[in-house]
């Protein structure tokens, strides 16, 4: 399991204002994970901790700042400048909530601004 493959999935369907993509992309995840660490098999805390905040956020329960905070904290992903990494991401996700006038899941696929 890679968790950078999750965080370009559901940040491409944020990007392109698919948020129920991005929903579901999390919600099969941590299925799939949970069920990993049901049988026994190896342990993704992290991960884990990542998709369901994730969750919340798409639900409007956390913030940006928030999410970005945890991010820092926790250094889920290895890249190399983390912290850019970081703050570029935070920025998609604000700026996805802020363009589809996003709280999933009252969505209706259009931007702010569309009539």
């Amino acid at each position: 399991m890679n968790p950078v493959v999750d965080l370009e999935i559901i940040k491409s369907a944020l990007l392109y204002g698919e948020p129920t993509d991005a929903m579901e992309r999390i919600e099969s995840s941590l299925r799939r994970l949970k069920r990993f660490a049901d049988i026994g098999g190896k342990q993704y805390p992290d991960h884990i901790l990542f998709l369901t905040k994730m969750k919340e956020y798409l639900q409007g329960n956390i913030s940006s700042s928030d999410l970005g905070e945890f991010l820092m904290e926790k250094n889920i992903f290895q890249i190399e400048d983390y912290k850019s990494f970081v703050e570029n991401f935070v920025y998609y996700c604000e700026y996805s909530r802020d363009r589809y006038n996003l709280k999933f899941p009252d969505f209706d696929s259009k931007r702010c601004d569309d009539l």
